[in-house]
C-alpha cells in the first residue's frame, strides 16, 4: 500500500499557487522589486509533484488507479484553457506578426501543442534573451516540463512499487539527487539546457512527490511546525526579491523556492500554522484558483501589448494590463476550465480524448502551414513586406561567426569586409554590435573604391583598453571584453600594412551608464570600471570611458595607425523596424522620430569627450547624428525603409545611407 499524506483539500496550497503566479506576472511586467519572480515556476513544480502523486497514491490505496483515468484528468485540467489561449494567440499573430515571426510562431504552436516547447526554446535561445522575450508562447516551456513528468512518472512509480515495494522511495530519492546534480552541472556549463530541459528540473517535481509518498518530516509539534512554515515563506520571499536575471538558475539558487515550498506543504500536513492561515485567506485562494489561467494568459498579453507599443510598459499601463489579466483569467476559469473539469462539457471519456486529438490536429496543421509557407506572406502589405525582408537581410548579412559572444570563440582570425581578392588591407573596423551594424555601409564603400579591410567585433564590448564593462554592480568583466580588446590591439600592431583603424561602439550607454527609460530592452544599467585604477563605476563611468578611449587611441597612434572614431547614434524610443512594420500591418500612422534636443542632451557628454580626443590626438571624428537629425527630429526612415534595425542599431539600409552621407 502507498502511504499518502494528502487526505483532504488544502486551501493553503491554493494560496501557495498565488505565491507562485503573482511574482511571475510581476516579474514579466518588469516590476523591479520582483527581480527573482521567475522562480515562481519552481513553486508550481513542487506543488504539481505533490498533488499529482497524491492523486496516484489515493487511487492506488483504494485499488482503482487507472492510467486512462489519470490522463483523462490531465487532459481536462490542461487542454481546454491552453487550447483557447493558443487559438487567441494565433489569431493575433496572424494579424500582427511579420512572415518570419509567424513562421517561428507556427513552430512554437506545434511544440507547445505536443508539449515539447521547452526543447524548442532551449534550441532557439535563452529565457532572458531579447529574442525569447518576444515569443508569445514562451511560457509554455514549463507546461511541457510538467507534461513530460506526467508521461514518465506514473509509469515509473507503478513499476517501482511492483518490483521494489519496500525501497521504491529510496530509488526515487536517488533519482532526485541525480537530477539535482545534473542541474548543477548544466547550470554551470549549459545554462539554457539547465533552465529548459526536464533532466535538470525533475528533482523539483520529485520533492513534492516524495512528500506525498510519506517522506515528510514529523512536524506534529506546533512550535516546529510554525518555525518550518515561516522559514519556508522566508526562503520563497528571499528568492523573489534577491534573485535576478544574472543569477545562475536553476542551480543551487532553485533551492530557495523549492525547499521553501516543501517546508510549507510539509508543515501543513501536520496541522494549521500562521503561514497556512495567511495562505488560506480568501483573496489568496481566489487568485490561486485562477493561477493556471492567469499564467497562460499573462504572457501573450504582455508580449503583444509591448509589440504594439514598441516600448516597455509604463507603470500605469502595467497596472491596467494586470487588471485585464485578472478579468480574463476569471472568465477563462469560469467558462473554460471549470466546465471541462466538472464534466458539464464532454462528460464521456471518449469525447474528451477525441476532442484533444482534434485540437492537436488543428493546432499542428496551422503550425506546419505557417512554417512551410514561411509565415503566409500573402497577407502582408507591401511596405511591411519590404521591412520584413530588410530585417531578415540584416540578420543574415554577416555570419555570426564573425561576431563574438564569448572570448573562447576568438581564435585571432579577423573577418574580411569589402572588395574580394584584394591583397592589401586598408583598414580595421573595431567595436561592438554597432560596428557590426555599420558593416554594410563600409563594405559597400570599400567595394566601390576597390579595397578591403578587417572586422574585429565582440558583443557588448566597446574598444576601450583596460576597461571592464559590467551589467552588474560589481567589478566583473561581463563578456571578457578587456581580454578581447588586448588581443585585438596585439593583432593590429602585427599588421603593418593596415594603416587605418575605425572605432565604433555604443559609446553613450557606457558614458551614461543607463539605457533610455523607453528602450525596449532589459539590463538597464551598464558600469565601466577603469582596470588601472580603483574607480567606482556608479560615479565614474565618464572618467573610465575617457581614460579607456585615450589609451586605445594612444596605442593605435604609437602603432603608426590613423584613427577614425564614429560618434554615437541617436537612440530611438521604439523597436524601430518591427514597430514601423506593425504600423503598416495594421494600417495606422505612428511617429517614432525622437526629438533632436533630447538626443543631443543624451549624447552631449560623449560628444564632449570625442571632441577632446580630436583636439588632443588629431583623430578623425564622424558624427552620424548630424546626418540623421534635421528639422528638430531625428529620422528613422528613408524611402519608406527603416534606418534602424531596433532602437539603436542601424539597419542595412541605414548603414548604407549613413556611410554615403559621411563619405
Amino acid at each position: 500500500m502507498l502511504r499518502n499524506e494528502s487526505h483532504k483539500y488544502r486551501r493553503d496550497i491554493d494560496g501557495l499557487r498565488t505565491l507562485a503566479v503573482i511574482p511571475v506576472v510581476l516579474f514579466h511586467l518588469d516590476v523591479g522589486s520582483f527581480s527573482g519572480g521567475y522562480m515562481g515556476v519552481d513553486i508550481f513544480f513542487v506543488i504539481s509533484g505533490y498533488l499529482i502523486t497524491s492523486i496516484i497514491a489515493k487511487d492506488a490505496n483504494e485499488g482503482r488507479f487507472d492510467l486512462q483515468n489519470f490522463y483523462e484528468r490531465r487532459i481536462r485540467r490542461i487542454f481546454p484553457a491552453i487550447s483557447v489561449v493558443t487559438l487567441a494567440s494565433s489569431i493575433v499573430a496572424y494579424k500582427m506578426l511579420l512572415p518570419t515571426e509567424l513562421r517561428d510562431f507556427g513552430q512554437s504552436v506545434v511544440a507547445s501543442t505536443l508539449f515539447s516547447s521547452n526543447v524548442l526554446f532551449w534550441l532557439e535561445s535563452g529565457y532572458f534573451s531579447g529574442a525569447a522575450e518576444g515569443k508569445p508562447l514562451l511560457h509554455t516551456w514549463s507546461l511541457a516540463v510538467e507534461e513530460q513528468f506526467y508521461l514518465v512518472f506514473p509509469l515509473l512509480l507503478v513499476a517501482l512499487i511492483k518490483v521494489l515495494p519496500n525501497t521504491f522511495r529510496i530509488i526515487l530519492g536517488v533519482i532526485l539527487l541525480l537530477s539535482f546534480s545534473i542541474n548543477l552541472y548544466l547550470t554551470k556549463y549549459y545554462p539554457d539546457a539547465a533552465f529548459y530541459l526536464i533532466v535538470g528540473r525533475f528533482w523539483e517535481l520529485l520533492l513534492g512527490s516524495l512528500l506525498a509518498l510519506g517522506c515528510a518530516i514529523d512536524l506534529s509539534q506546533r512550535g516546529l511546525r510554525e518555525q518550518a512554515s515561516c522559514l519556508g515563506l522566508a526562503l520563497i520571499l528571499a528568492g523573489v526579491f534577491l534573485l535576478d536575471r544574472a543569477t545562475p538558475f536553476p542551480g543551487i539558487a532553485a533551492l530557495l523556492p523549492c525547499i521553501g515550498t516543501v517546508l510549507i506543504i510539509n508543515a501543513g500536513i501536520f496541522g494549521e500554522t500562521v503561514v497556512s492561515r495567511l495562505l488560506s485567506m480568501r483573496v489568496m485562494t481566489w487568485v490561486g484558483m485562477l493561477s493556471y489561467s492567469l499564467y497562460l494568459w499573462h504572457w501573450p498579453l504582455i508580449v503583444y501589448t509591448k509589440q504594439y507599443l514598441a516600448r516597455p510598459l509604463s507603470s500605469y499601463e502595467s497596472l491596467i494590463l494586470f487588471v485585464t489579466m485578472i478579468i480574463i483569467s476569471f472568465l477563462s476559469w469560469k467558462y473554460i476550465e471549470a466546465p471541462f473539469r466538472d464534466k458539464s462539457i464532454f462528460s464521456k471519456r471518449r469525447q474528451i480524448f477525441v476532442g484533444a486529438a482534434s485540437v492537436i490536429f488543428i493546432s499542428v496543421s496551422f503550425g506546419i502551414a505557417a512554417n512551410i509557407t514561411h509565415g503566409f506572406p500573402g497577407r502582408v502589405p507591401e511596405k511591411a513586406s519590404l521591412i520584413s525582408n530588410a530585417i531578415d537581410d540584416y540578420i543574415e548579412f554577416l555570419p555570426f561567426s564573425c561576431f563574438l559572444s564569448s572570448i573562447e570563440s576568438f581564435n585571432g582570425k579577423l573577418c574580411v569586409i569589402g572588395q574580394d581578392k584584394v591583397e592589401k588591407m586598408e583598414f580595421i573596423l573595431w567595436g561592438d554590435s554597432h560596428a557590426r551594424s555599420l558593416i554594410p555601409g563600409i563594405a559597400g564603400a570599400a567595394e566601390e573604391n576597390g579595397f578591403s579591410g578587417f572586422f574585429a567585433g565582440h558583443e557588448g564590448c566597446p574598444p576601450l583598453l583596460d576597461v571592464i564593462k559590467s551589467t552588474a554592480r560589481k567589478r566583473v568583466d561581463s563578456n571578457s571584453c578587456s581580454v578581447f580588446n588586448d588581443n585585438v590591439i596585439d593583432i593590429i600592431r602585427s599588421k603593418d600594412e593596415v594603416k587605418n583603424v575605425i572605432l565604433f561602439a555604443r559609446w553613450v550607454i557606457g558614458v551614461e551608464g543607463v539605457r533610455l527609460a523607453t528602450a525596449p530592452h532589459h539590463t538597464p544599467y551598464v558600469f565601466l570600471y577603469d582596470d588601472q585604477t580603483d574607480l567606482i563605476a556608479e560615479k565614474n563611468n565618464l572618467l573610465a570611458f575617457k581614460r579607456g578611449i585615450a589609451r586605445t587611441i594612444e596605442a593605435l597612434i604609437n602603432a603608426g595607425k590613423t584613427v577614425t572614431i564614429v560618434g554615437p547614434l541617436p537612440e530611438i524610443p521604439a523597436n524601430t523596424s518591427p514597430a514601423i512594420a506593425l504600423s503598416a500591418m495594421l494600417g495606422i500612422e505612428r511617429d517614432f522620430r525622437p526629438r533632436e534636443d533630447l538626443v543631443l542632451a543624451r549624447i552631449s557628454q560623449t560628444l564632449s569627450v570625442l571632441e577632446e580626443m580630436r583636439v588632443r590626438y588629431g583623430v578623425n571624428i564622424l558624427l552620424p547624428h548630424q546626418v540623421l537629425c534635421k528639422e528638430a527630429v531625428c529620422q528613422v526612415e528613408a524611402n519608406d525603409i527603416p534606418l534602424f534595425h531596433d532602437d539603436d542599431h542601424l539597419s542595412i539600409h541605414g548603414a548604407i545611407y549613413v556611410s554615403k552621407q559621411l563619405a
